[in-house]
């Protein structure tokens, strides 16, 4: 609706006035710091006059350049007028902003020849009242909450890098590690073990009880299977000392199975616990010392 107003008044305006002129006025009286404001340029010229409106690559300081619009133009009689309106915003903080703009006109000489519009002022609207410099600015006390986010491409990029470390450690000490762990799993076995069996052998010791004569004998047997990775829970006591080669521990062993299978609990009990007990020890020392020649071996 204002833009057919502004082009009504041109033509108007164009009719009143019997020489080329060209006028710039601002469409409304104030303005906003960073807010739009329409200019309309006008310029009344004979029909066959080529004219040549500013564009973007022009400077309308104190004002920067949004877009523009141009209207068709209108004849009346001898005499023609081209309009356009301009949008632009502004970020000065003086009071009074003034603009003015030209039209280029091509003469006959194929020379430029520029004709200014009159100066046209814009009030700046004051947002905030009195000196600024003075103006305290106010604190928000409470606090915002800020939501936490997780950054994800870090982390992927910190597997990748860890990844790409650890693939030549792997290369060089990868079978290492895996024997020393191997060892330390091996160690700590033994440890459970010795710790199970001696709690045992002190309860077999006090209390005499069959249930804890055919815990402990199958707990050493499982410790061995584990050592020498042989299925010692099936086999019999004559073929357990024929194969470790031990005729004391046939004995212990015929004494604990008399307990076990028979309820006849001997009074060498005790020795005969102390004698698996030795075995374990002794067949866990001769397995660790393979393990250790293996790896210096690899080495």
């Amino acid at each position: 609706m204002k833009y057919g107003i502004v082009c009504w008044l041109c033509c108007c305006w164009a009719t009143a006035f019997a020489q080329t002129e060209v006028r710039g006025v601002f469409l409304q009286d104030s303005i906003e710091i960073g807010l739009p404001v329409r200019y309309a340029l006008v310029a009344r010229h004979a029909p066959e006059t080529q004219l040549t409106f500013p564009d973007s690559a022009y400077s309308f300081a104190p004002f920067t350049f949004l877009q523009k619009r141009f209207f068709p133009t209108r004849t009346v009689g001898k005499w023609s007028v081209d309009s356009v309106v301009y949008e632009l915003q502004s970020f000065d903080i003086a009071r009074s902003q003034k603009l003015s703009l030209p039209v280029f006109l091509q003469t006959d000489s194929d020379t430029i020849k520029e004709l200014f519009a009159q100066p046209d002022s814009v009030i700046l609207r004051e947002l905030v009242k009195g000196d600024i410099t003075r103006q305290l600015p106010k604190v928000m006390v409470t606090l915002q909450p800020i939501p936490q986010e997780f950054n994800y491409p870090y982390l992927i990029g910190g597997i990748i890098l860890i990844f790409m470390l650890s693939l030549p450690i792997w290369w060089l000490f990868g079978g290492r590690i895996i024997r020393t762990y191997r060892l330390f799993q091996f160690r700590t076995r033994h440890a459970i073990f010795l710790q199970e069996f001696n709690r045992l052998a002190n309860r077999i010791i006090s209390r005499k009880a069959i249930a804890d004569i055919e815990r402990a004998l199958a707990i050493w047997k499982k410790h061995l299977e584990q050592i020498e990775g042989k299925p010692y829970s099936s086999y019999t006591s004559k073929e357990i000392s024929q194969l470790l080669k031990n005729s004391a521990l046939l004995e212990s062993l015929k004494t604990i199975d008399r307990a076990v299978y028979g309820q006849d609990i001997s009074n060498t009990i005790e020795v005969d616990l102390a004698v698996l007990r030795n075995i374990s020890i002794e067949r866990y020392e001769f397995k660790q010392e393979q393990m250790r020649y293996v790896d210096k071996v690899l080495e």
